[in-house]
């Protein structure tokens, strides 16, 4: 995972700090973080996951119904699988997350909510050069991401400086 502890110079506004991002493949790193964020769908809603997983098992990977398992012998859960499997390329890894999160969408809005921002999430701190907007897996520009850091820090630096400015002007005037 990427350090995300900012240095002395990006948290006091001395320097910028710029972000490649990851374009046009999946790094290790992604990969685990989107097969985390499907277990955590999995924690947060087991009853959709297994929908979930039998709807991809039969409609998506065309396999019969019976042979998805059984409450006695298990089930053969594919999503985490085809996520992870090296053969797969970097695309049909976010074809299949977009059929997805069509899937959640239909099933529950709120988690396909929770779903996308925490697929979001993870893309950003991955600085991953795409995002889930609107159902699907759309690239972002990395100017405007650049410039949507230098606004945050830019605004907590600004607020940092008012705060220390205030409280060393209040100490000042009454004590």
């Amino acid at each position: 995972m990427k350090d995300t502890i900012q240095n002395f110079s990006e948290r006091n506004g001395y320097v910028v700090p710029k972000v490649m991002l990851v374009k046009e493949k999946l790094t290790p790193d992604i990969i685990i973080a989107i097969s985390n964020t499907i277990e955590l769908l999995k924690k947060r809603d087991n009853i959709l996951y297994f929908r979930m997983e039998e709807n991809m098992w039969y409609k998506v990977f065309n396999r019969k119904i019976i042979d998805f398992g059984s409450p006695t012998k298990g089930y053969n859960f594919v999503s985490i699988e085809y996520i992870e499997n090296p053969q797969h390329l970097w695309y049909e890894k976010l074809d299949y997350i977009e059929i997805l999160l069509r899937f959640v969408k239909k099933a529950n809005i709120i988690v396909y909510t929770w779903f996308v921002d925490q697929l979001n999430t993870e893309f950003e701190s991955h600085y991953f050069a795409y995002r889930i907007i609107d159902g699907k897996v759309t690239e972002i520009n990395p100017e405007e991401e650049n410039r949507k850091k230098e606004i945050k820090l830019y605004e907590t630096t600004n607020t940092k400086n008012v705060r220390t400015y205030m409280r060393t002007l209040f100490d000042f005037l009454f004590f």
